[in-house]
């Protein structure tokens, strides 16, 4: 997989779009430093905002963390018409995922 840089991929989105990092700032309920230091790779977006991020650009947050798109699925045989229950002690663990793939990015700590 090819990596992206959330930095990178911010201020294309914002660009393409036409959007100055005030604007885009000011959409998002934060300053305009704030986007400065995300595109500079300075610091990385709060993983809450992401999907505040990917919605101002209309796409979805694997998008925007740079995860490729899934070829659609097929139905098998084995699995037609059967549905996977998902537990409910992995929910818990739903925030971790996200924290998961935010530190795949190449973002430096803090």
């Amino acid at each position: 997989m090819t990596a992206i840089r959330l930095n990178e991929q911010i201020a294309f989105l914002r660009k393409q779009k036409g959007l100055t990092q005030e604007e885009l700032a000011t959409a998002l309920g934060v300053t305009n430093q704030a986007v400065s230091k995300w595109e500079s790779a300075q610091c990385c977006p709060d993983i809450q905002l992401l999907p505040d991020i990917a919605r101002q650009f209309n796409i979805s947050v694997d998008q925007l963390l740079g995860c490729p798109r899934l070829p659609p699925k097929t139905s098998s045989s084995r699995s037609a018409g059967k549905s996977i229950p998902f537990p409910k002690e992995k929910i818990s663990t739903l925030p971790f995922v996200w924290l998961l793939r935010c530190t795949q990015l190449s973002c430096p700590r803090i």
